[in-house]
């Protein structure tokens, strides 16, 4: 994935870094809690961060910063496995939908929304 300024990778070593998109050089590098599933993607002013196992990471573009987390969620009751991301994207109004096998035989899609940012008057 990238934007005007970085290219956006996402390695198998529970990282996912920035590179110039000019040079190429490294401009900053976040490490993940778990594997990631896809290469990262990309909200209004943050870029998104999708684990194996459902939790989704959000940082800064602009630096990396972390600035919250979508938690995994919990197994269910009699479930097996753990569970397991399957798909994650964003929709306008920075929302990020998130489809989850739960473990079982059952998945789960949720929808989650930043807080908007206050506005001071």
């Amino acid at each position: 994935m990238s934007d005007a300024s970085h290219v956006y990778i996402a390695l198998r070593n529970n990282t996912v870094q920035a590179l110039d998109r000019e040079i190429g050089n490294q401009r900053w590098k976040v490490a993940l809690v778990g594997r990631p599933t896809t290469g990262p993607l990309l909200g209004s002013d943050d870029i998104l961060m999708p684990t194996t196992n459902g939790e989704v990471s959000i940082a800064r573009r602009k630096d990396g910063r972390s600035i919250g987390h979508v938690a995994p969620p919990a197994a269910p009751d009699g479930a097996v496995m753990t569970p397991r991301l399957v798909a994650v994207t964003t929709a306008p109004g920075d929302v990020v939908l998130r489809l989850v096998s739960n473990g079982d035989t059952t998945y789960s899609l949720a929808a989650f929304h930043r807080k908007a940012a206050d506005v001071k008057k």
